[in-house]
């Protein structure tokens, strides 16, 4: 079975996220579309990441990891649906930037539904991200277009993070 894409220091975020309490420090949660935005204009040109550096350098998108795994999901179902599809999109990146170097995410055993990548306290595939995102929008097919696996055959990422005002 794959290990889960969990950096070590996010045992603090699990812990806290047990305990019901989230500390200060991980009060960015209405922030995570801007902290989405920074990472993009640092580690994405055109819509392709920087995989060479991210790499080499995981740092950042395990800061992402860390706010997605600890904030809640909006109640609001456009608020949510944004949240998922750049939960989605981040969790893609850092599965492979984890289990890479790889030409192709094919090549990572159970990429889309095996790789569990914790969510609001929930360990969840690729797969169910993508459910959640469908569920919260009420179905609307137009997730798929704003979902990035990650490869080239899928839609290429966009220069800012999605926010429930923008769908």
């Amino acid at each position: 079975m794959p290990r889960p894409v969990v950096p070590l220091y996010l045992g603090r975020a699990l812990l806290f996220t047990l305990l019901g309490w989230i500390p200060p420090a991980f009060g960015t949660c209405a922030l995570v579309p801007d902290l989405v935005d920074r990472f993009l204009a640092s580690h994405a040109d055109q819509g392709r990441v920087d995989y060479g550096a991210l790499w080499s350098e995981p740092q950042p998108i395990d800061d992402l990891l860390a706010t997605f795994a600890s904030c809640p999901i909006p109640a609001a179902p456009d608020m949510a649906t944004a949240h998922w599809i750049n939960a989605y999109n981040m969790l893609a990146i850092s599965g492979v930037v984890h289990h890479g170097p790889v030409a192709s995410v094919r090549e990572i055993p159970g990429f889309f539904d095996g790789l569990p990548f914790l969510v609001a306290g929930e360990y969840l595939t690729l797969d169910q991200i993508e459910g959640r995102a469908l569920e919260a929008s009420g179905m609307d097919p137009r997730v798929h277009f704003a979902l990035v696996c990650a490869s080239q055959g899928c839609p290429s990422l966009g220069e800012r993070a999605w926010r429930g005002d923008d769908l």
